[in-house]
């Protein structure tokens, strides 16, 4: 009895193994490097473990205000199929070339910093199936952190001179002006009086003057006007000429016919002292 028993609890602990190893679940896991820095690139790995996995899905939450999602690309005979969402990533990863068993990366993803600041990647509500039917592996998390920024040192400003004091200027004395004393009242006076007095002399005689040059300018306009009338009008030129032509024609006569023959001219008027 006493070498029976321990070949029993042998058989028993041989015969759970296989069922342990059988039971154990799948789970994910997620790692990633890079950002840093505006615009960089975050690269994410994404793993599977399990046995004889074939086919897996699930959904990735991440910061929309921090990084953007770029691309997804299969590793190890997966094939990725990407629904992307708002704030979030529809994942669908196709292992049946290749059935996953043991850690395995299945896929790397890709995504842009917009923001530097902390992100964190979670790739939950995984649906599979593997040698035992379908299975629900673990979610996976990842944190993207911030780098760690140096405050830039402030310098210290430079204290200023201290400006020279501007020596007061002392303003020089206004000189007082002596007043120069009026002459008396009566003097000033008297000068002015005989001023008036002067003025008024020679404006009268000036006046005078001009009252005796024009009474002798129109004495002789008067003058001069009865010797014009008694002259006669002279005729106009046109008239005078007539009246000289008839003074001529009246000293011609005409002249004999003989003359006119031998000349072969008409007749005209010789003068009278021709005719004497």
């Amino acid at each position: 009895m006493k070498k029976t028993l321990p070949a029993l609890v042998l058989a028993l602990v041989l015969a759970l193994v296989p069922l342990a190893a059988a039971a154990a679940p799948s789970a994910m896991n997620m790692f990633g490097s890079g950002g840093g820095s505006l615009g960089s690139m975050v690269t994410v790995a994404v793993e599977a473990d399990g046995s004889d996995i074939s086919a897996l899905s699930g959904t990735l939450q991440y910061d929309t205000s921090a990084v953007s999602f770029v691309s997804a690309k299969g590793e190890n005979g997966c094939v990725v199929t990407v629904d992307e969402r708002p704030e979030l990533v529809m994942l669908s990863f196709d292992l049946s070339a290749a059935p996953v068993s043991g850690q395995t990366r299945i896929a790397t993803l890709t995504f842009q910093v917009i923001e530097v600041k902390d992100c964190s990647f979670t790739l939950s509500g995984v649906y599979g199936m593997d040698s035992d039917g379908e299975t629900e592996p673990s979610a996976a998390t990842w944190r993207l952190a911030a780098p760690l920024t140096t405050p830039t040192p402030v310098p210290t400003p430079t204290p200023l001179p201290t400006p020279t004091p501007i020596p007061t200027t002392t303003l020089a004395p206004t000189p007082t002006v002596t007043p120069i004393p009026a002459p008396p009242a009566s003097h000033s006076s008297a000068l002015w009086l005989v001023l008036l007095i002067f003025l008024a002399i020679a404006g009268l005689c000036g006046v005078t003057l001009l009252i005796i040059i024009r009474q002798r300018a129109q004495q002789k306009r008067r003058r001069k006007r009865p010797a014009a009338a008694s002259r006669p009008a002279p005729k106009p030129a046109a008239k005078q000429r007539q009246h000289d032509r008839r003074l001529i024609l009246d000293e011609e006569e005409p002249i004999e016919p003989a003359a006119e023959q031998e000349t072969g001219q008409t007749p005209r008027f010789a003068p009278r002292s021709k005719r004497r």
